[in-house]
């Protein structure tokens, strides 16, 4: 079967560089996949659960908001974090989500309630992903 590169990165370092049948990104409000052969194509990325297909395996994982460019055969990306299932410390995302959701009870400044409810996101995100990848 046909696969397509694919080549992640965050600030600090490669993460992934691979061969995939099927790259698949759920976020709030769309849904976006790719195969091999797919049009060129450069997006922003959101917060999202990112499902890749390889030979005969798929994993989930979360990742940041970043950039993705799709051409000649390579999927790069570059994302602020990309954490698989099962590297998540869901002690720490149930932690968080908890700490960001009393925040946001009482905080009036517009600009700290942005900041947390993108946190919030991540969080949910990584609780998200760690239970689906460990059902």
């Amino acid at each position: 079967m046909e696969t397509i590169r694919i080549e992640i990165f965050t600030p600090y370092a490669k993460y992934l560089e691979d061969e995939i049948r099927l790259l698949s990104i759920f976020s709030d409000g769309y849904s976006m996949g790719v195969l091999p052969n797919h049009y060129p194509l450069i997006t922003t990325l959101k917060v999202s659960k990112l499902k890749l297909v390889f030979e005969n395996e798929e994993f989930l994982y979360s990742i940041g908001e970043g950039v993705m460019h799709v051409e000649k055969g390579v999927i790069s990306m570059l994302v602020d974090f990309i954490e698989r299932g099962d590297e998540i410390d869901i002690g720490r995302a149930k932690a968080k989500e908890e700490e960001m959701l009393s925040k946001l009870e009482t905080e009036e400044n517009e600009d700290l309630i942005k900041t947390y409810k993108k946190s919030l996101k991540k969080a949910r995100t990584r609780i998200a992903v760690y239970e689906e990848f460990n059902k």
